[in-house]
């Protein structure tokens, strides 16, 4: 009682949180047949008249031209109403139906203005209730939940789709860097093979060229024994001695590079580029001729004149002799020569 005296309320919070506000009940009492009633008109000067005009216009006799409007009135507990009524039910209805018209009309002027009803279904509304702004509120709040809630969902499943597509992004990435790296390592074997190859096609052509070389010495070697058989100056014997000992070293030289060549080719065929070795320098102590062509004795004499002196048969008797051919040469030396009769044909 003490809170309903000081402050003109009783909230009941069992019942509603949120008080109604009493308002007297709208009952408009019926004085005439038909009466209709106009909401909203407010105090805006000439709005009844205006409302008259329309209704003396808009609905006439079709045989006096005489206005169906029969009258209007003023409510007296409602001051934003007017009452109007028609002379019969006929015209009465031909109102309720122009409703659009007459807001088209008057709605410009008047915003708050209601199209004509009857009388009766307005006394009928029962009590209204003025919308409060915690109303307000918590529909502006729930319409701004929903939109947050729909934007969450379209983030979240935009972050899906694009959580969806780096990973993709990432798979493929992997891939290319997988097959990238296995190219890399392809070039890799197929440089190194190259490598190998090259050096490899070198050490043949080194091993082809120093074969050359002791295919050469070896046919000197030939030619200066063959030389030496039928030699009948014991100063070219000598000559001949000494050639033939500096031809079978350099064979012997030849043979052992060509031997230790045929285990580095195949080093660098089954290897790598680092086995690889340089090129041995060899250079011929002398000029050598194509196989089948034989020194002119002027050449053969320029040579052996650009050669260091050769030792004397008795340093080269009293050498140790080790080779079997100087020990068939010195046999040779050692016995009586029988003068060498040579002829010549002329064709």
């Amino acid at each position: 009682m003490d809170e309903v005296l000081a402050h003109g309320i009783a909230r009941i919070p069992s019942v509603s949180p949120h008080p109604l506000e009493m308002l007297p009940s709208r009952q408009v009492e019926i004085e005439h047949a038909y009466e209709l009633g106009i909401c909203g008109i407010g105090n805006a000067n000439g709005v009844v008249g205006e409302i008259r005009r329309w209704l003396s216009l808009n609905f006439v006799d079709p045989l006096t031209s005489a206005p169906l409007l029969a009258g209007s009135r003023y409510p007296s507990n409602d001051s934003d109403m007017l009452v109007i009524w028609m002379r019969d039910w006929t015209s009465t209805a031909m109102v309720l139906n122009a409703h659009r018209a007459f807001m088209e009309h008057l709605q410009p002027e008047v915003p708050r203005i209601l199209p004509p009803r009857l009388l009766y279904s307005i006394n009928k509304m029962g009590v209204s209730r003025n919308p409060s702004v915690t109303d307000v509120f918590q529909k502006g709040a729930n319409s701004v939940a929903a939109t947050i809630t729909a934007l969450t969902s379209q983030f979240t499943e935009f972050r899906h789709e694009q959580l969806a597509h780096n990973n993709a992004t990432g798979h493929q990435l992997a891939a290319l860097q997988s097959n990238q790296s296995a190219t890399t390592e392809h070039l890799k074997q197929l440089t190194t093979a190259f490598s190998n190859q090259t050096h490899a096609l070198f050490a043949l052509g080194q091993d082809q060229e120093t074969r050359s070389l002791l295919s050469s010495t070896q046919l000197r070697l030939s030619s200066e024994r063959a030389a030496l058989r039928y030699c009948s100056s014991p100063e070219e014997k000598g000559e001949l001695l000494a050639e033939i000992a500096r031809l079978k070293q350099e064979e012997k030289d030849l043979l052992s590079t060509i031997s230790g060549s045929g285990g580095r080719m195949a080093s660098l065929l089954g290897g790598s580029a680092a086995s690889v070795v340089g090129r041995p320098q060899i250079t011929p102590a002398d000029p050598t001729m194509p196989p089948g062509l034989q020194r002119s004795p002027s050449a053969r004499l320029r040579e052996r004149a650009s050669r260091p002196p050769t030792p004397s048969l008795e340093a080269v008797h009293k050498r140790p002799r080790t080779d079997p051919d100087e020990t068939e040469i010195e046999h040779q030396l050692t016995m009586p020569q029988e003068p060498i009769v040579g002829f010549s044909m002329v064709f």
